[in-house]
């Protein structure tokens, strides 16, 4: 479906070439995942230092037997760092104040932290139409990770961005609870030691820290402290008492290689990613205490340290994804990622994958039936047909009510509507619920709107050939004659003439509406095949005199 959202982000794409020349390197991306989706956010910088870098978001699909990428949406600003959670997707992005020069670079202030609805839009996915959801703000400071732990956000801060001052705060993690920021009790580490990644599972956290060049990893089981006394009014459903804190009892994991880069949750399971030198190789865990140990999982050659490592556990797979050096200055970003399933460590796939635009085949084709659709009623409305002969109406025939031709026109429509979803075997119930902008823009519209044209222009051209009517007509007791004949004679339309006819009633409807209003009560359709709708005088009207 074409929105807002995915002309922007189809615009993005074709000006992304530009904004990344001259940086030949590989661009930055960010990646989460949710029990439903992975998302990724793609750095990119603008033609100058003054101008805000933006993202591109990236919706991933690694369920198949190759990994895919469509753009979602651009982001005016690249986030530092994205959270998946259900169908939403988290950014939390520092306010930036652009350069001057001669000056040093202004601090920054607060960090937004807002979560953005991703639906599915027919073949491709789009954000939801209402603007993104505020969560809240965060002070300003260096953001080192982000999930999302039992519904609720998790953030680990680092150094003063102000300041710039690295070494003067102990590792700080907060919780977001309904309008309010929570701390969680941190691991007790050396006071210069900085959150490297952050993870979480259904029941505890990960932090993978480094102090000093050696690092830890640190698994802590969470519980809510509540404040004694009666309940208090809730600010969040579901919960009786807002919280005082988070308590969280930590326990040291030893690592498995000393050269971890990473931690991703997938259920009840830990992933470690570590570099050798000559690519990386994933480790996992269940993140219980009772675990037996880390076992090696798999390797994937060549991969480079910055890969970005995701979890997911409803389809049981751990997905490494990063960006590729570009290969000139005018190219675009470039994705490999690799599928690793958790249950056998086979590696499903390892290959650079391309990044579908979020323009689909069928925004393609919704463009075409409009462009069609007005250069038909321009047609129309300029090429008027020469009606120089004579309207003769058969005798005891006169031009049918607008009324009656409505509801004959509405009985054919519904049956051209049956008999198109028995063709294509759609279901009543999902034939009913299309809307009409799903007919226009969805796959599964334009298709059964098609042959919903199909059937009516050809049910509509046969019947009228041999009989004279459709069944529409046949009920409200109307006729299409000829109207360039002797009056003796009622005659019913040639091929050619109910073709012509049914073809600009039921593609170009306004134009049969409009027109049956008209004095002459005739369409353009009816106009160019010389025909006409009638009904039978009454024979009783005929014969009554004036009293």
């Amino acid at each position: 479906m074409i929105t807002r959202s995915s002309i922007g982000a189809f615009a993005a794409c074709l000006v992304a070439c530009a904004l990344t020349a001259g940086a030949q390197t590989a661009p930055r991306i960010d990646v989460a995942a949710s029990d439903r989706h992975v998302f990724g956010a793609i750095r990119l910088n603008g033609r100058t230092e003054k101008d805000r870098p933006f993202a591109l978001l990236i919706r991933f699909d690694v369920g198949g037997q190759t990994p895919a990428a469509q753009v979602v949406a651009p982001l005016q600003a690249a986030p530092e760092a994205i959270v998946a959670d259900g169908d939403e997707v988290i950014t939390i992005t520092a306010d930036w104040v652009a350069p001057s020069p001669g000056f040093p670079n202004p601090p920054l202030g607060s960090t937004r932290v807002s979560a953005w609805k991703v639906l599915a839009r027919g073949e491709r996915w789009a954000l939801g139409a209402p603007p993104p959801r505020l969560i809240g703000s965060l002070p300003a400071r260096e953001v080192r990770g982000a999930a999302v732990w039992k519904g609720r956000l998790l953030v680990a801060l680092g150094s003063d961005l102000v300041t710039g001052d690295r070494g003067a705060r102990p590792i700080d993690l907060v919780v977001r609870h309904g309008r309010d920021w929570l701390p969680i009790e941190a691991p007790s580490v050396a006071p210069i030691a900085e959150v490297v990644a952050l993870a979480a599972t259904p029941g505890s956290i990960a932090v993978l820290t480094a102090s000093r060049g050696t690092k830890d990893l640190w698994i802590g089981d969470i519980e809510v402290e509540r404040r004694p006394g009666p309940p208090t009014p809730a600010r969040i459903a579901g919960e009786p008492t807002p919280p005082a804190g988070f308590n969280a009892v930590w326990r040291h994991i030893a690592l498995p290689d000393r050269n971890v880069f990473a931690v991703a949750g997938a259920g009840g399971t830990l992933i470690l990613a570590s570099h050798d030198g000559e690519g990386v190789t994933l480790w996992t865990r269940a993140a219980g205490q009772t675990s037996p140990g880390w076992r090696r999982l798999a390797s994937i050659t060549d991969a480079p340290t910055g890969v970005r490592v995701v979890g997911s556990h409803t389809q049981d797979r751990a997905a490494l994804v990063w960006t590729l050096p570009l290969r000139s200055a005018a190219d675009s970003p470039r994705l490999r990622a690799a599928v690793v399933s958790l249950a056998t460590g086979r590696v499903l796939a390892d290959e650079e994958i391309g990044v579908d635009g979020p323009v689909a085949s069928s925004d393609y084709r919704f463009i075409a039936i409009v462009l069609l659709y007005m250069a038909g009623i321009t047609l129309l409305l300029t090429l008027r047909p020469r009606d120089g002969a004579a309207l003769n109406l058969p005798n005891g025939y006169s031009l049918a009510e607008p009324g009656r031709r409505l509801v004959a026109g509405t009985i054919d429509l519904v049956f051209g509507l049956a008999i198109a979803a028995l063709i294509l075997r759609r279901p009543p119930m999902e034939v009913l619920t299309l809307g009409a902008l799903d007919l226009l823009t969805e796959p599964e519209g334009q298709t059964l709107l098609l042959a919903w044209l199909g059937v009516c222009v050809a049910g509509g051209t046969i019947t009228e050939w041999l009989t004279g009517r459709t069944p529409g007509k046949a009920l409200c007791s109307c006729n299409v004659v000829r109207v360039d004949t002797p009056a003796d004679r009622a005659a019913r339309p040639s091929l050619r003439a109910a073709f012509l006819r049914n073809l600009v009633k039921w593609c170009l409807p306004p134009a049969g509406l409009v027109a049956v209003w008209a004095p002459a009560g005739r369409h353009r359709g009816e106009e160019y095949s010389r025909t006409c709708v009638v009904v039978a005088d009454d024979p009783d009207d005929e014969s009554a005199g004036p009293d």
